[in-house]
């Protein structure tokens, strides 16, 4: 460093700024706790004491008799006031000296307040509490509590006593037990089907109904099952469901909109039947009617013979829900979801944990058993909503997209389990997955706008509303299409074009059988080269395109627009495209 020329030397010495010592709160937070409960509640017995001491003397005459004897009431007061301040001040003292006075590791409670200050605080707070007591002992006539002796004995207000009161009490208490029980059975606007108001006044509601036939008395007047697109119902097989002209109204203000109309369908046992249909079509209302989450605005069904109506609770006990959307506790464990509802299904508590292990090994979630379901995968929280379903031994299982969210080795996996346990249940499954409805459905039910447009096996509904066989053709620049179609028609008659592009042609091609493909196979690879056919491949009918010809170009337009059965923005343009095929 250099000033005028001349250069002094320096040091620099560096300290990190002075702070307090670090103290733990812990335990002067807990001694000042302690030390509050202890001035304000441990004064509780010398309240009591005052004014049963100061009604005592009124009881037994002993305060009227000083007065008849000459005593006014400013000296009776008085001479009480300062018998209990003595005690007071002598109680503010020692409370004080303990608060000042260093305990264990020289800790004090009120290190820093001026011991007078506090001895003052304290006198006053008793000497307020000694005028309460006082002014308490004015309202009561009587020292002693309400003892078994004289309970039914009358006190302030006439005809009350604290019998009567206790009876009342409890009266009050049945009162609002059956208020709950009744109106939770009636009240129409909540969730879940309410019973009539006078079902205290019903036969079955006491007595109980057994299970009816589900073929007795019943006459199925919508869906037209006996038109083209209804498969004869099969024979011999016991319908699980049955449900008979349900309709959904939903109303908004002066507006409403019928989300199912007059839907007839028989579920049979032992089937899988598949409910096909793009969103808005009323699958998801079918399913929340049939499981009692909503009242039908008209029709019924019935679930192992029991009505959804009449006998809600019955038709609840035999069946399993799968909801579109999990309904899972994140702070429960796998096998805690699968033993709960176990129980809830009548499962004896001894077998509980059994029963949850053939479900995982059903569901495949054996290694997640103790996993808690925050930290299970969308896909594994749907195979837990399926286990829930399953479990307990349900004979009808309701499955509102199970597989959603699924990745593709999963999905295989579920299907292969649904077709293991289908055997003894009925099973009504709803997707967007036309491949899982055409694997799985023993029978498929297509809805749209609310109503069932046909019902039957896969197989039915290929050959009534498919297109036969798709022949894909790849053309070279010498392509002879009027030779193609000749040699075609050769084998199968009816053959159209399907679609054409610059490169390749697609022709619809119908046929019973597909014993003639081989010779036309045959004889149209020996005529490639003269035809112009560089490659060629057949495709068999699947229910995609049944569902296509079924709903028609327009209809489906406006689905895709929204999204309705697309997964991605590639499969809403495939099919965009294919329903423009169909419309040229």
């Amino acid at each position: 460093m250099q000033e005028h020329n001349k250069q002094f030397d320096y040091k620099v010495w560096m300290q990190q700024f002075p702070y307090p010592e670090h103290k733990e709160g812990s335990a002067e937070f807990n001694s000042m706790t302690i030390a509050s409960w202890v001035i304000c509640y441990g004064h509780l017995i010398f309240v009591i004491y005052i004014v049963k001491r100061v009604v005592e003397e009124k009881a037994n005459g002993s305060k009227e008799l000083l007065k008849m004897m000459g005593m006014t009431n400013c000296t009776y007061w008085t001479s009480t006031f300062v018998n209990y301040f003595m005690i007071a001040f002598i109680n503010a003292l020692v409370i004080a000296i303990l608060y000042k006075t260093p305990m264990k590791n020289a800790f004090v409670l009120f290190k820093h307040t001026n011991f007078i200050i506090l001895f003052i605080f304290l006198l006053l707070f008793l000497t307020s509490l000694i005028l309460l007591c006082m002014t308490c002992s004015i309202f009561f006539n009587r020292p002693e509590g309400v003892q078994w002796n004289n309970i039914a004995e009358f006190s302030l207000i006439p005809d009350m006593s604290m019998l009567v009161t206790l009876a009342m009490m409890l009266v009050s208490c049945v009162l609002f037990v059956i208020a709950i029980w009744y109106f939770d059975a009636v009240w129409p606007w909540q969730p879940g089907v309410p019973k009539p108001f006078y079902f205290l006044f019903t036969k079955n509601y006491w007595c109980g109904d057994k299970a009816a036939n589900s073929e007795d008395g019943i006459e199925i007047m919508g869906g037209d099952s006996g038109s083209d697109f209804f498969e004869v119902e099969p024979s011999g097989m016991y319908p699980g469901v049955v449900i008979k002209n349900l309709s959904k109204d939903f109303r908004s203000g002066i507006t409403s909109k019928l989300a199912v109309n007059n839907v007839s369908l028989k579920i049979y046992q032992g089937q899988i039947t598949a409910l096909l249909g793009h969103n808005g079509a009323g699958k998801t209302t079918t399913i929340n009617i049939l499981t009692g989450l909503f009242t039908p605005t008209s029709g019924t069904a019935s679930i192992n013979g029991f009505d959804i109506l009449r006998e809600t609770a019955n038709a609840r006990g035999g069946f399993g829900v799968c909801p579109q959307h999990n309904v899972l506790y994140d702070t429960l464990t796998v096998e805690e979801h699968l033993r709960i509802y176990a129980a809830l299904k009548g499962v004896r508590w001894s077998q509980l944990t059994n029963e949850a292990t053939q479900v995982l090994d059903i569901i495949k979630l054996t290694d997640k058993r103790h996993e808690l379901v925050k930290n299970l995968s969308g896909g594994m929280k749907r195979k837990l909503s399926l286990g829930i379903a399953i479990v307990g031994g349900s004979k009808v299982l309701f499955l509102d997209e199970p597989t959603s969210g699924m990745d593709v080795e999963a999905r295989r996996g579920v299907w292969d389990a649904l077709l293991e346990i289908r055997r003894e249940r009925t099973v009504i499954l709803t997707t967007h997955y036309m491949e899982e409805a055409d694997i799985l459905g023993d029978r498929i039910a297509i809805m749209a706008d609310g109503e069932i447009q046909c019902c039957g096996s896969p197989m039915f509904l290929k050959q009534k509303f498919g297109t036969g066989y798709h022949l894909h053709v790849v053309k070279d620049q010498n392509f002879n299409m009027q030779g193609l179609t000749s040699l075609l028609k050769k084998y199968v008659p009816e053959v159209t074009v399907e679609n054409e592009l610059e490169k390749d042609i697609s022709f619809r091609m119908s046929s019973t059988t597909g014993n003639e493909f081989g010779d036309m196979f045959e004889e149209l690879e020996g005529h490639k080269n003269k035809l112009g056919v560089i490659s060629f491949g057949i495709t068999i009918t699947t229910m995609e395109d049944v569902f296509l010809n079924l709903m028609g170009s327009n209809t489906l337009l406006a689905m895709f627009a929204f999204g309705g059965m697309c997964d991605s923005i590639i499969d809403m343009q495939l099919l965009w495209l294919e329903v423009t095929w169909r419309e040229e």
